[in-house]
């Protein structure tokens, strides 16, 4: 189960980036070029911070 709400948790933020995204960035080809590696480094900060709270919960003083 806390596999499957990391995935829905991933979901969601990147739907979130997406939306402002779509909403701030103009329409022209720096649209994809710019795009493309920031969902990228968007994804792998959730899955980091994911990751770090459940090292944290298994051993505390981890910081």
């Amino acid at each position: 189960m806390k596999n499957i709400s990391k995935y829905v948790v991933l979901f969601f933020g990147v739907a979130l980036f997406l939306y402002f995204y779509d909403m701030f960035m103009p329409k022209s080809v720096l649209y994809f070029v710019v795009g493309i590696p920031a969902l990228y480094i968007s994804t792998v900060l959730i899955m980091k911070t994911l990751k770090l709270q459940k090292i944290q919960k298994i051993n505390p003083e981890l910081k």
